[in-house]
């Protein structure tokens, strides 16, 4: 794994990211390369931080390239999002692609990604469909049928955008070697918590505080960087309306326009 592939938003760059470059390096990467989304993000809005703050933070925690996802794909769904980054960082070179998952095994999500390629699981997914189930509880119910335990991957969201990434992987002969590791501290969209006595807390958790709360939670070097945007207007905070991305494009004030892209 000479050459490590990341797919991110770092909206905020945070202490479970840093400590996820020290695993990949740890894990003998000589080389990691981020494919970051740019001026949007998935929720449909736009990133609490400008892309350019949020790229010397990953650089500064160890990241050695970061690379742009562009806009239409970094908010489209989890599988249009997943593969655009793994066309691209396949395109880069990267012979690893690794990500955090609740369940860290690369093989099983493999094994579930070439599930859900199969016809017999659309099948029963329509089936499941047509009794008012969701869309994700069909799914999951179908693939637990079909292969006992492997629904249980596909209820949480790390493993979920994992699978999507195993399965662009697949779709496009990716020369990829799939890394799943542990996600620390802190469960996606969850509260605060501690990974070897590191203060972690998820993305969206930081989201909705004021930016100098997010100090314990953040790399030294990346809290500073954070600082100074905010000081500079350039931060979103939680007691903003941070305008969706799509409306906002659409606007025609130059100064609002300026605002959603800094």
């Amino acid at each position: 794994m000479d050459f490590t592939g990341i797919i991110a938003e770092y909206d905020p760059f945070h202490n479970g990211h840093a400590a996820q470059l020290a695993a990949v390096r740890a894990a003998g990467a000589q080389c990691i390369a981020v494919c970051m989304s740019s001026g949007a993000v998935q929720r449909g809005g736009v990133p609490i931080l400008p892309e350019s703050v949020r790229v010397r933070a990953a650089l500064d925690a160890g990241a050695d390239l970061v690379i742009a996802l562009p806009a239409p794909y970094a908010c489209a769904t989890a599988e249009q999002f997943a593969a655009a980054g793994v066309h691209l960082l396949a395109a880069l070179g990267c012979d690893t692609l690794a990500f955090g998952a609740e369940t860290p095994d690369a093989a099983a999500l493999l094994d579930t990604a070439r599930l859900l390629d199969g016809e017999e699981l659309n099948a029963r997914i329509r089936r499941n469909l047509a009794t008012g189930m969701t869309y994700a509880a069909a799914r999951a119910a179908a693939a637990d049928a079909l292969h006992p335990g492997t629904g249980g991957l596909l209820r949480t969201p790390n493993n979920i955008l994992g699978i999507e990434y195993c399965k662009a992987i697949l779709h496009r002969h990716a020369a990829l070697t799939p890394l799943a590791l542990p996600r620390l501290g802190a469960a996606h969209g969850g509260g605060a918590g501690a990974h070897a006595g590191t203060p972690m807390a998820s993305a969206s958790f930081l989201r909705g505080l004021p930016q100098p709360d997010w100090e314990p939670f953040v790399p030294a070097r990346a809290a500073e960087l954070y600082g100074r945007a905010a000081a500079d207007g350039l931060c979103w905070t939680a007691q903003d309306s941070r305008p969706p991305f799509w409306p906002c494009c659409g606007c025609r004030t130059p100064r609002i326009l300026r605002r959603c892209a800094a």
